[in-house]
């Protein structure tokens, strides 16, 4: 299928995920805020799994879906910076699975400070349903992420003037582990927010010139660089 064609099917009344899951889910409590120092990934799943309360995790199931968000949760993720790469199931059998949790939000810490939180829920079924819709059409959808997880002091230098900051912002949903800056080699950055903007999940940012778009869970918008 050429790019003309998939704009098109992006655009039909017909989408193959029921894109009300999103406003139905209660988030507010999935993820645990708790900031970690970089440290070793077994180190930190192991010490993680006796922890996690899985009742945290009740509201994440969506009401009256029966069909893709019951099925198993996978997201593809490349960390450019780093060359780490991916597939994590972090949702099967209509329960978190704490380990690949923590990878997916290991792989998406602030490299630069070393840094790493729970990342928000709502954002990784984000990318699970972007990716799918992807996936549907014979495309790798493998995210090449740039940026996830910021700190505070990170995207305070990026604020500075002369810094590179053209997707830094004063009160960042990165800062909160809401938010991606990131590519798909195959399709454009309209292409993803054609797509992206079916789940009215967030806000959405357009880097055409710099090849990458950001998406966060915070509240819903649209912006282009």
């Amino acid at each position: 299928m050429n790019k003309r064609d998939f704009l098109k099917t992006i655009s039909l009344s017909s989408i193959m995920i029921h894109t009300s899951s999103f406003s139905q889910i209660d988030y507010s409590k999935s993820s645990p805020s708790n900031k970690y120092k970089y440290t070793s990934p077994l180190d930190i799943a192991q010490e993680e799994s006796k922890n996690i309360n899985q009742s945290q995790y009740e509201q994440i199931i969506p009401q009256n879906e029966i069909n893709f968000w019951d099925k198993p949760r996978y997201i593809s993720l490349h960390r450019v910076s780093t060359g780490e790469r991916k597939l994590i199931n972090y949702f099967s059998n209509k329960q978190i699975n704490k380990q690949e949790y923590w990878f997916a939000s290991y792989l998406l810490r602030d490299v630069e400070e070393k840094t790493m939180m729970y990342m928000d829920l709502k954002l990784l079924d984000l990318i699970c349903a972007i990716q799918a819709w992807i996936r549907y059409y014979n495309i790798n959808p493998e995210f090449q992420i740039l940026s996830g997880l910021r700190t505070v002091e990170h995207n305070k230098r990026l604020l500075k003037p002369g810094k590179n900051n053209e997707s830094a912002a004063l009160n960042s949903m990165h800062i909160y582990g809401k938010a991606i800056d990131f590519y798909v080699p195959q399709l454009s950055v309209s292409q993803i927010a054609k797509i992206a903007e079916i789940f009215q999940a967030g806000g959405i940012g357009l880097y055409p010139q710099r090849n990458f778009i950001h998406l966060d869970t915070g509240r819903i918008r649209k912006w282009k660089n």
